[in-house]
């Protein structure tokens, strides 16, 4: 596997806008945006390494002697209820939303097999774009009995069922949802885009054993469903498998696969479309008309949204945020509505969604499975109008008989979850905290400060005085934050900030920045909310951590990370499994006024010589003589003492201006995230540039001339 370390990454996006890598995704941390590695999609090709911009990458090899344990906890799958069976009078429409890698394919493809198993006329079209780089993938379903027409499309408005496999397709599928007639079932698991990845946008903060018997969907004439997602993602898969599914049933299916540039996670969908006796259909939904949307991707079904209606359509959405490439690269946000949007523009009394992408790695170890957990769901509210039989036996037939049982398994998953959507939640599924971390749970500031004060009491490098040192980091906090008395959130910045510097400097260094910030927070305005303190302890300890070849090593064998990648990789020691690293680095030294980089051997990159290089503190004064690292020194510097200092002498006359200045190393659109990141060639010009910010902010050099306006 390829892995990034969170702790040492900068968050620069260099990776992302070098490779526009659709393995690569956007994570949250402690300490804002990181790059990840989404290991559904990645093909551990290594490509994002080539570039070299930093030395957070790594390659991780994992040995097992045996099967992995499962990290859920048991759920019982048998003996579940017949769901109530949706019955339609003439047609009856699905839309399916998702991105590339999802199984938006998959989805059309078993929907219009199980609605050809059913007996009924049906009609698809899979739309797959650039699937394989996770663009949008969608997919129409359509279902017509006896006469009733039906097309490969939905109608606007008219889906009935809404499968969104990514939230932010699911809402751009909502133009074939209605409020009176989708109804929306999502994974509502984060998935970014390119431009999120790249810092270009952000995700939208608004997109989104006894199972009991399903009711089942009845139509008069014609059924239709859409499904949308990304190539990969199985969209092709579930228009199959309904197109089966709908023929076993004894309706007329027409069904449209569009795949477009699927292979490149570009849009995938499919329309799928039922109808009884002599209905008409076609292979695409009308606009408007279908019954369902399925939303493998919530971009890819918001996209959508044409073939849905309020009054008809009802969205299955996964919810989970898969980044675009313009997000990745930085060039734009995942947007925050999109998960509203879908809802809106559907049913949204029949709405479902979850974070189906996160769900099926914690089962499966990958996202694969989500189009077929989403085509659980979908039919257990009854939203698809074929048997159970059918619906199973199209499956069987769109999938490799390798994959046969898993797929099943998640069929079942998928109406557990729609039965009872409290196991929708990740603390319902798994009982240990570090997996839940893992999948964006938070620690308390009390938890936090317990296992740091255990980490820095049993560090090797200070093993002669570990206790003590952890019990001055344990008053250093307690009382820094007993004299600010701020929230949670913030006393977990400033314990997890507290420990770096100690980790980093040792406690001298420690106590420096947590004085600097006590000195803020005494010219700070409570009136708002203490906006100055909390940039200082974010931005002071982002200027001060500087990632030297001293540090880094640190960084990669931190025991918080080993652990975190354990639980990542499902690492169980008891059962014989170990993981070790190969790290891909390209250290650099200057001796005697003369650079050294070089690319660490891979025989040398190993976490034993990490070990070494990280107790080998006492050289960065050396080093540092020699002119090493002097422009971030120079950077952190320059940061403690004049911006902070022009803070204090100017936030009792002009708080706003202060707080600006405060602010010139974050992005000015999202204060919480930073300007100035990279390593060497890539922040040195961010430097300055915030440098020369700060100078035209606080007005000591003269500032640019206004470009005349011609008088018209």
């Amino acid at each position: 596997f390829i892995n990034i370390s969170q702790e040492v990454c900068e968050n620069c996006r260099e990776c992302t806008k070098n490779t526009g890598c659709p393995g690569l995704t956007i994570i949250d941390t402690d300490y804002g945006e990181k790059i990840g590695i989404d290991q559904s999609t990645c093909v551990s090709d290594t490509y994002c390494t080539k570039i070299m911009a930093c030395p957070s990458f790594e390659k991780v090899i994992v040995t097992r002697n045996k099967p992995p344990r499962s990290r859920v906890k048991k759920i019982a799958l048998d003996n579940i209820p017949p769901p109530g069976r949706h019955e339609f009078s003439d047609t009856w429409s699905a839309f399916i939303s998702g991105v590339g890698g999802m199984g938006v394919g998959v989805l059309s493809s078993t929907l219009a097999r199980a609605g050809t198993k059913e007996g009924y006329t049906v009609k698809f079209n899979d739309k797959k774009g650039l699937a394989i780089r996770n663009g949008a993938v969608s997919a129409h379903i359509n279902y017509a009995k006896g006469n009733a027409k039906i097309s490969t499309i939905v109608p606007n408005g008219k889906a009935d069922l809404l499968l969104g496999l990514d939230m932010l397709e699911a809402e751009r599928s909502l133009v074939y949802a209605s409020r009176a007639r989708t109804t929306a079932v999502v994974n509502s698991s984060v998935i970014p885009t390119i431009p999120m990845l790249a810092g270009m946008m952000n995700y939208p903060a608004d997109v989104e054993d006894n199972i009991p018997p399903p009711v089942r969907h009845e139509f008069t004439d014609t059924w239709s469903a859409f499904i949308s997602g990304v190539g990969g993602m199985g969209v092709g898969v579930l228009s199959s498998t309904l197109a089966r599914a709908g023929t076993k049933e004894g309706y007329t299916v027409k069904f449209n696969d569009k795949k477009g540039l699927a292979i490149r996670n570009g849009a995938v969908s499919a329309h799928i479309n039922y109808a009884k006796g002599n209905a008409k259909i076609s292979t695409i939904v009308p606009n408007g008309k279908a019954d369902l949307l399925l939303g493998l991707d919530m971009l890819e079904a918001e996209r959508s949204l044409v073939y849905a209606s309020r009054a008809r359509t009802t969205a299955v959405v996964n919810s989970s945020v898969i980044p675009t490439i313009p997000m990745l690269a930085g060039m734009m946000n995942y947007p925050t509505d999109v998960e509203d949007n879908i809802r809106k523009h559907t049913n949204s009394d029949e709405y479902l969604s979850g974070r189906i992408g996160e769900i099926s790695e914690l089962f499966y170890g990958n996202k694969l499975f989500t189009n077929i957990i989403l085509l659980g769901m979908a039919f257990q509210r009854g939203l698809i109008p074929v048997s159970e039989k059918s619906l199973l036996e199209a499956i069987m037939e769109t999938v490799s008989p390798s994959q046969r049982a898993r797929n099943a398994e998640a069929f079942e998953l998928g109406r557990k979850f729609a039965a009872e959507p409290e196991y929708l939640e990740f603390k319902n599924l798994v009982a240990d905290d570090k997996v839940l971390r893992l999948f964006g749970a938070k620690e308390s500031y009390m938890e936090l400060l317990a296992r740091k004060s255990d980490t820095i009491a049993h560090s090797y490098w200070m093993w002669w005085r570990g206790e003590h040192s952890a019990e001055e980091y344990r008053t250093m906090v307690e009382d820094t934050i007993a004299k600010m008395n701020l929230d949670e959130e913030t006393n977990r910045n400033l314990a997890r900030r507290v420990y770096d510097m100690i980790m980093w400097g040792g406690l001298d260094y420690a106590k420096g920045y947590v004085d600097r910030v006590l000195e803020v927070f005494a010219v700070d305005q409570p009136e708002k909310n203490y906006a100055a303190t909390k940039a200082a302890i974010l931005n002071l300890a982002k200027v001060s951590l500087i990632k030297d070849e001293i540090y880094t090593p640190l960084l990669l064998t931190d025991d918080e990370k080993l652990e975190r990648d354990k639980v990542r990789y499902n690492i169980d020691e008891e059962n014989g499994d170990r993981i070790t690293y190969e790290h891909i680095n390209r250290p650099e030294f200057e001796v005697f006024g003369r650079q050294l980089r070089f690319n660490l051997p891979q025989w040398l990159a190993h976490n034993w010589l990490m070990n070494i290089i990280k107790h080998a503190k006492f050289t960065r004064g050396i080093l540092t003589r020699w002119g090493w690292h002097k422009k971030e020194l120079g950077f952190r510097d320059w940061y403690n003492d004049q911006v902070i200092g022009f803070f204090l002498q100017t936030a009792p006359t002009n708080y706003e201006l202060a707080l600006r200045a405060l602010r010139v190393i974050n992005d000015p659109y999202r204060p919480n995230e930073f300007a100035v990141t990279g390593f060497r060639e890539v922040i040195y010009p961010k430097m300055e540039k915030a440098r020369k910010d700060f100078e035209q902010l606080t007005g000591s050099s003269p500032p640019l001339p206004e470009i005349p306006v011609l008088a018209t």
